[in-house]
């Protein structure tokens, strides 16, 4: 009876608005159990060194035996993941891990030539997840930069997971090279990624609080995103960031974390793998019929 309760005025504060502090007590009135973990992967630069393929095996080692003990349920790989040479043997790698992984495409993948590719060497991979996450659905590919005439492939997908909805945003630039293929972009433009972040927020006041993930290379903040984007960011997401938790992004190649506060989300960007320390992100997932809790630790894998 208090589920049904619990539903009712998630509804009810989704469309008419309710005070924070009764949503908070009612989230808190309900038990709250553990739900599953995932890791976050970022950077394995699988493009020629050996030593870069070595690290990419010890995490995939690490995460295979920890998996039932820490309830690892999925992998994201945040974008780097292989190109020329390496993009195929990355594919390989990855298939190593036995629980199901999640390939995001990076700046390196596109700088080189490698988009087409990627899409097809992993276009298995996105249909084997389409048969074991809920709600599965990926932006169809291929599409017409409209500033440049090439014919690129945005890899934006969406996916359900015990309660949870992860997006997949593709958060890379196009149309330019060198230097400024290191910036970011919302590929703001049809079949692009700014039109399908649009669409999949649009009914995040219906789901539980926190329960939408956002994952990419780039990291959506300032300095990658130009401030007008930021803004767009800001606008969209900013009313309903009681609904989203984080942005999980690489590229940076450091361990950092900010507040972007306007655009009402966690950033939190991981370490490559491929330099330094092998760095993976664990996040525990817990919560209850109206709210998602996270907490998390990284691990350096020896």
């Amino acid at each position: 009876m208090k589920s049904q309760f619990m539903l009712v005025l998630g509804w009810l504060c989704a469309l008419v608005g309710c005070d924070s502090d009764i949503q908070d007590t009612a989230a808190e009135s309900l038990p709250v159990e553990t739900l599953f973990s995932f890791v976050v992967l970022a950077d394995p630069h699988i493009a020629g060194p050996p030593e870069h393929e070595e690290r990419l095996e010890l995490a995939i080692e690490w995460i295979n035996q920890h998996a039932a003990q820490r309830e690892l349920e999925l992998v994201l790989v945040v974008g780097d993941i292989g190109w020329s040479t390496g993009l195929e043997r990355s594919r390989e790698l990855l298939d190593g891990l036995q629980v199901p992984y999640v390939p995001l495409v990076g700046d390196n993948e596109i700088q080189t030539g490698d988009e087409q590719r990627y899409q097809e060497i992993y276009a298995s991979q996105f249909e084997l997840l389409s048969d074991t996450f809920d709600a599965w659905y990926k932006a169809p590919v291929p599409v017409t930069h409209p500033g440049s005439g090439e014919t690129v492939w945005p890899q934006n997908l969406s996916f359900e997971h015990k309660g949870v909805r992860f997006v997949g945003a593709d958060t890379v630039v196009r149309g330019v090279r060198g230097t400024l293929g290191e910036l970011g972009s919302l590929n703001d433009y049809a079949g692009g990624t700014w039109p399908f972040l649009a669409e999949v927020f649009s009914d995040a006041e219906f789901r539980p609080r926190e329960s939408i993930v956002l994952a990419g290379h780039v990291p959506m903040m300032v300095g990658a995103l130009d401030l007008q984007q930021m803004a767009q960011v800001e606008t969209l997401l900013g009313p309903v960031g009681d609904w989203v938790h984080a942005h999980y992004a690489g590229h940076l190649h450091v361990d950092y974390e900010e507040s972007v506060y306007a655009a009402g989300y966690e950033l939190y960007v991981t370490d490559a793998t491929w330099d330094d320390d092998i760095t993976l992100r664990i996040v525990e997932v817990s919560g209850n019929e109206q709210q998602v809790a996270y907490s998390q630790e990284l691990v350096r894998v020896e």
